[in-house]
Formats: structure tokens, C-alpha cells, sequence
């Protein structure tokens, strides 16, 4: 950021600080600079608005704060020249895509063998479920309906054990479910 104190330059007749990656605001203690001629700090990333104490600025012939992230407004009792457009425009965020349920099932299931609940103990009924390919196509023990969500799970004698998870029930278009012969424990 632009440092407040430099106020104390009272005798600076130019600051060429463009293009660089300054950020913050104009300080408006800069006002005392009374004597700059030249004051260039565009192609940095500076934001707010210009302070109206550099309303004092009598000897200003050049001020450029283009290309910065300043409101495009110029209070009207500045005397000189400011060059103040055009101005960068904020990124605008680009929203999370939401996951589609088929992906939220995976997600759940993958996270019932190696995630942070670790529910079931992985064991070799369940090596092809990985995070790489794909659920319908490559994961063994399991069938997925047209939409590609999750519809039977054949997980009997898979050698499972833990407690029966929760979070199965988030698996909405689940019709069959197989369980059998494994040490699955719950109350």
C-alpha cells in the first residue's frame, strides 16, 4: 500500500509509481504534497476513490491513476488534469459449479472407504472405487440407474467392517442394498 507517512515529503515535485502491484487506498494525508508536479501511480491495484484534500494540488500538471480498482469519479474541486480511465473491473467470482447427485454419491461412497470417516476398512472387494474413474463403468459391486446415480450396491461377503454408516442414506436412488456376511456392527 501507499505509505501515509511519505506525508512528510512536503518537497516531492514527481512519484512515478506505476505498474506495479500496489494495493489499498489513496492515503489522503498525501494532500501536503503541495509542490508535485507529476504524480503517476496507474497499473496498480489500488481501490477506494481519490481523497478530495488532493483538491491541493495547485502545481499538478499530470496525475494518472488509470488501471487501477478506483471509482471513476473525480470530485469536482480538483484544479488539474487527472487521468482516471479506464479503470480494471473487479473479477467477478465464478460460482462453484454445484455437484450433480450422481457426482454426490460418489463423493459419499469414496468417502465411506478412504475419507476422512473412513467407515468401512478398504478391502479388495472395493479396489477399483477410486476418484479417477468412473463410478458406473469401472466400480465393481455396484449398478447405477440411466442418471448415472447410484441404484444397487452388491456389497455382500465384501470382507466390510465398522460401523453400518449413516451416510448411506444420502444415496436417495438407491433401490437394493447387500450387506451380508461381513462385520458390520450398529445398534
Amino acid at each position: 500500500s501507499l505509505p501515509q507517512q511519505w506525508s512528510a515529503f512536503t518537497g516531492l515535485r514527481r512519484i512515478q509509481l506505476g505498474g506495479n502491484q500496489l494495493t489499498g487506498s489513496l492515503p489522503e494525508q498525501w494532500s501536503t504534497f503541495r509542490r508535485i508536479y507529476t504524480l503517476r501511480l496507474q497499473e496498480n491495484e489500488l481501490s477506494g476513490s481519490l481523497p478530495g484534500q488532493w483538491s491541493t494540488f495547485t502545481r499538478t500538471a499530470t496525475m494518472n491513476v488509470s488501471l487501477n480498482y478506483l471509482e471513476e469519479y473525480v470530485p469536482s474541486n480538483y484544479r488539474h488534469t487527472v487521468y482516471i480511465l479506464p479503470q480494471r473491473q473487479l473479477p467477478t467470482p465464478t460460482p462453484s459449479p454445484t455437484p450433480t447427485p450422481a457426482e454426490n454419491d460418489k463423493e459419499l461412497l469414496l468417502d465411506l472407504v478412504m475419507g476422512d470417516t473412513q467407515s468401512w476398512s478398504d478391502t479388495e472387494a472395493l479396489a477399483t472405487w477410486a476418484a479417477d474413474v468412473s463410478m458406473c463403468n469401472e466400480w465393481r459391486r455396484l449398478v447405477c440407474d440411466g442418471e448415472g446415480r447410484v441404484s444397487e450396491l452388491w456389497l455382500d461377503y465384501a470382507g466390510l467392517s465398522g460401523r453400518l454408516p449413516e451416510q448411506l442414506s444420502a444415496l436417495t436412488g438407491l433401490n437394493y442394498m447387500y450387506l451380508s456376511g461381513n462385520q458390520l456392527t450398529g445398534s
